[in-house]
């Protein structure tokens, strides 16, 4: 249950960043409906969600930045780059760790019930 929450929490982490990174565009949400890579319930709480958002608001405002400072990049490069930041975030140590943080309250909550 453990693997199924760390999981859970860096996939949900990784939609929601292309959603806010692409601005919630159809082509995203319908990408993101499509695919078939998380799971049937919901594992994640409330809280975990609202952490995801309030972590994800930060990382696009940084997007938005680099999006900004992009003009002084050439041409083919001036714009938003969010998949590559996004799959740097997806696999780095940080999202790992945070998951691993947030998957202990959830195996003790489980086993509290």
């Amino acid at each position: 249950m453990k693997k199924a929450f760390i999981y859970d929490f860096k996939i949900t982490y990784f939609r929601k960043l292309l959603l806010a990174g692409y601005n919630n565009t159809d082509g995203i949400k319908y990408a993101i409906n499509e695919d078939q890579s998380g799971f049937g319930e919901p594992i994640l709480s409330t809280d975990d969600h609202d952490l995801l958002d309030s972590i994800i608001k930060i990382d696009n405002d940084v997007m938005v930045k680099d999006s900004l400072d992009g003009r002084r990049r050439a041409e083919g490069a001036k714009a938003k780059r969010v998949l590559r930041y996004a799959l740097n975030k997806y696999e780095s140590k940080w999202l790992d760790s945070l998951a691993k943080a947030r998957a202990k309250i959830f195996m003790k909550e489980l086993k509290g019930q």
